[in-house]
């Protein structure tokens, strides 16, 4: 071999040689590891849908969050989920928080609401037939199927009944001992003469020819924060940066939803409900982009919380009103939303 040649080869391959050892010394490229967050849903809801819009759009993991999603199906057992120390934050009614005022023996700790979803009640009430000129006081002397007693959609409905000047219980009967999984075959078998439900059953039982909807809670009545989530004191301050980034995740979510159609938010949550076709969910979501649902933020409204407290108060599920730090912390939510 050429003695030049021999040099030029021996060169190249040092030369490639210290290229591989230069790679192999520098460190190697590692994503930032996501902190994981339990949040329990008291039940899988249409209505919950810019919770959905955040995992569907990376909003959590754009804050390095992994977020581990259940549902308890049951505002019972998401609670007994955040005192057992199984779960971070539950998303549920606010009412919650009385209910856990009522516990014996009394609690350690109270759960408190440090961020809000939705806005106005999500219920509306179907009847047997269309009533283009429907009125509340179709409603006197009839029987209209709610939920339990104490519970948001049944004080809901109670106190838009107060303010129409009409007297729950006395004027209309309000049924609201029917377990919810019963609720769909009673009303289509002839019990009652109204329904109150969420979607979806509001539009299955159109789609089937089965009942109407003749009005919406949610604009019929004022502001109520009806979906909240709640946690313990103790982890809002435990898991303080992890809040943060959930409440900051959820801003986003909530404007996305209020930017979009309710084509695009079918299609972004339609992961979360396989059981529905598109249609199907534009069906629902639109029905809740009509009554002004969702929450703009997750900063707690104080409007919202004192009608709240004054439809506890009316409807005699509470005394007189709470201190509002034994019910709402806005404190992470105005942290979040300032940075």
């Amino acid at each position: 071999m050429n003695i030049f040649r021999w040099v030029l080869v021996m060169l190249i391959s040092l030369l490639l040689a210290g290229c591989s050892l230069s790679k192999e010394a520098k460190p190697p490229i590692t994503e930032k590891k996501l902190t994981p967050v339990r949040l329990t849903e008291a039940v899988r809801s249409v209505y919950y849908a810019p919770q959905y819009v955040a995992f569907s759009q990376g909003f959590f993991q754009a804050e390095h969050l992994e977020v581990q999603l259940q549902t308890a199906w049951g505002g019972d057992k998401s609670l007994a989920s955040l005192f057992k120390q199984e779960t971070d934050f539950i998303l549920a009614g606010p009412d919650l928080v009385l209910q856990a005022r009522r516990q014996h023996p009394p609690l350690r700790e109270l759960p408190v609401v440090f961020a809000q979803l939705t806005r106005r009640d999500g219920s509306f009430l179907i009847g047997r037939q269309p009533e283009p000129d429907f009125t509340w006081n179709n409603l006197k002397g009839k029987m209209v199927i709610t939920s339990r007693r104490g519970s948001m959609p049944e004080m809901s409905l109670a106190w838009l009944l107060q303010q129409q000047g009409i007297k729950p219980y006395r004027d209309v009967t309000l049924v609201q001992n029917i377990p919810s999984e019963w609720v769909e075959g009673a009303f289509v078998s002839g019990s009652g003469h109204y329904l109150q439900a969420f979607e979806p059953l509001a539009s299955k039982l159109e789609n089937q020819g089965q009942g109407k909807v003749v009005a919406s809670l949610g604009q019929a009545g004022p502001e109520l924060p009806f979906a909240v989530y709640l946690s313990l004191s103790s982890t809002l301050e435990l898991k303080k940066t992890s809040t943060l980034a959930f409440l900051r995740a959820l801003a986003r979510a909530q404007r996305w939803v209020a930017e979009h159609t309710p084509t695009d938010t079918a299609a972004a949550i339609k992961p979360f409900f396989p059981e529905y076709s598109q249609a199907e969910l534009e069906q629902m979501l639109t029905r809740y982009y009509q009554a002004g649902v969702w929450a703009e933020s997750p900063l707690p409204a104080a409007t919202a919380f004192n009608n709240l407290q004054e439809m506890m108060v009316s409807t005699g599920q509470l005394a007189a009103p709470l201190p509002e730090k034994e019910l709402v912390n806005p404190e992470p939510a105005r942290s979040a939303l300032s940075h």
